[in-house]
């Protein structure tokens, strides 16, 4: 009788410490209690020497929640739209593409659940992981990624004449055929009066096209476009 009410006990403790995982992630409030009520629902089941202590380290949303993670941004990566994940409100400079992994940012926004603490670390580990060992993921820029005085000092070298028209509160362009688009607007850069800009750029490899506005608010701005998709990977903003 007493072995068998041990395990009955033992069972309970176990679905005890799993549901409590589940539950904790689940709402931000009781991320630590459900988490408290695992571990001593696990240190019970290592000091019963129950090989339940197992499934509720391998079934509790601890693992499985950043396994999840993993493998999904393990499949977006080799779709070539894998992300880097982080929580809060983003900079200027969080819309440029990634320049050490080639993958865009992204923000679960200010509003912190609390399970993003094992979401976004499992997510970013995996693109970190397989851009390590296989490389940038297909359909991303990989040429040249000067920093912002590296471009400085390409245009002050090899600058040529442009012009850009504004386009609500967007520039864009022409340049060989091709349209170029700034795609967003900060903090009123562009509310200027005018219609069309004069601006220097340089092409570099036929691969990276930079390009600098020459209006007087926005003379330390710079752009960094992928010039075989037209498209922007990075702004550096005046300082």
């Amino acid at each position: 009788m007493k072995e068998a009410s041990n395990t009955k006990s033992t069972k309970r403790w176990f679905w005890l410490g799993l549901l409590s995982s589940w539950f904790g992630t689940s709402f931000f409030l009781f991320i630590l209690p459900g988490f408290l009520i695992w571990a001593g629902s696990l240190a019970i089941l290592i000091d019963r020497k129950s090989t339940l202590k197992w499934n509720l380290v391998a079934f509790s949303s601890w693992a499985m929640i950043p396994l999840l993670c993993f493998s999904f941004a393990t499949k977006d990566y080799f779709m070539g739209t894998a992300r880097l994940k982080s929580v809060g409100l983003p900079n200027e400079a969080f819309y440029n593409l990634n320049p050490d992994y080639r993958v865009w940012n992204q923000t679960s926004g200010c509003m912190i659940l609390g399970h993003e603490m094992i979401t976004h670390p499992a997510n970013n580990m995996a693109v970190k992981f397989w851009t390590k060992l296989l490389g940038f993921q297909k359909n991303v820029y990989t040429g040249i990624y000067p920093d912002r005085e590296t471009a400085k000092a390409l245009l002050d070298k090899n600058g040529n004449s442009l012009y850009m028209r504004k386009s609500e509160n967007e520039l864009e362009f022409q340049f060989k055929g091709k349209s170029f688009r700034t795609d967003r607007a900060w903090y009123g850069l562009w509310l200027e009066d005018f219609e069309e800009i004069e601006a220097r750029y340089t092409l570099i490899d036929e691969e990276l096209l930079i390009v600098q506005p020459l209006s007087q608010r926005n003379i330390e701005t710079i752009f960094l476009f992928d010039y075989k998709r037209s498209t922007k990977i990075a702004a550096y903003f005046a300082r």
